[in-house]
């Protein structure tokens, strides 16, 4: 009888151990969820951010060729105000007709 009482304890013992590492595994788990929930997030908000990154430059135009950097003047233009924002013009050399207005302020 002592040999089944003594059993029994140590399977008791066994299911709380077993239901505890269940339990842990489950409290990991939604951890896990968590941290994935919150990388996707972080991953659209960057995502949205590169859009609008993109959105906001699309109105610069690069030149085909490392040479057409090289032939790009920056000419500050005429200021009327001490602390107003500085404003380029850029002419390309081998078009003069292509100019742009850069606000740096």
């Amino acid at each position: 009888m002592s040999d089944i009482t003594a059993t029994s304890r140590q399977q008791c013992l066994g299911i709380k151990l077993i239901n505890q590492a269940v339990t842990q595994m489950d409290g990991e788990m939604q951890r896990n969820v968590t941290v994935v929930e919150k990388t996707v997030a972080s991953a659209e908000f960057v995502e949205d951010q590169a859009h609008e990154v993109t959105s906001a430059i699309s109105i610069f135009k690069v030149g085909k060729t490392a040479h057409n950097l090289n032939t790009a003047i920056a000419q500050p233009a005429p200021s009327k105000k001490k602390n107003s924002a500085s404003i380029f013009v850029i002419l390309d050399q081998q078009n003069s007709e292509n100019k742009k207005i850069v606000n740096s302020g």
